[in-house]
């Protein structure tokens, strides 16, 4: 039988990296199980930093809730600007924090002649990365010395087990 992932990856409205219950100590309380949630992902952050994957990261926490903002007319103008942010900072040819795409996503993003098909293309590239922080980056931070580190220290500090599941 499978040893159960130690971490569940949460990339929804606010980023977590999430203990598996299994390795919890049963008695942490809420605010100290927050804590350690929150030890976890800068530590998690950290990683993806030295790895050069945190623009990877932060083009995902950008990219949600845009396709909501379109929907929405009194926001339009505000996802309009937002759009052309994330796009100056991740997707365009100058981009400071280019993020790779495959070639399939690219090319639907090149060939979005409206609005609403570039959303539709960063809602695509948004799924890839996700895909990719979920399958890649965290797989090597729980193979990591970084992770070995800060399983140590979250043990020490809130009677977890991390560092030996």
């Amino acid at each position: 039988m499978p040893t159960p992932p130690i971490f569940q990856l949460s990339l929804g409205e606010s980023p977590n990296l999430r203990p598996n219950p299994r390795y919890l100590n049963p008695e942490m309380d809420r605010e100290r199980f927050g804590r350690e949630d929150n030890l976890w992902f800068q530590s998690f952050r950290n990683f993806a930093e030295k790895e050069f994957s945190l623009e990877n990261l932060d083009f995902f926490a950008k990219t949600i809730g845009l396709e909501k903002l379109f929907q929405d007319p009194s926001t339009r103008s505000m996802a309009v600007a937002k759009l052309n942010s994330i796009i100056d900072e991740f997707v365009g040819n100058t981009a400071p924090r280019q993020v790779n795409f495959s070639a399939q996503v690219m090319a639907e993003f090149r060939n979005a002649d409206s609005i609403d098909k570039k959303v539709h293309a960063i809602v695509a590239m948004k799924d890839e990365v996700g895909r990719l922080i979920k399958n890649d980056t965290l797989n090597r931070y729980l193979l990591s010395e970084d992770y070995k580190q800060a399983a140590r220290r979250v043990d020490a500090v809130m009677g977890t087990h991390y560092s030996s599941p």
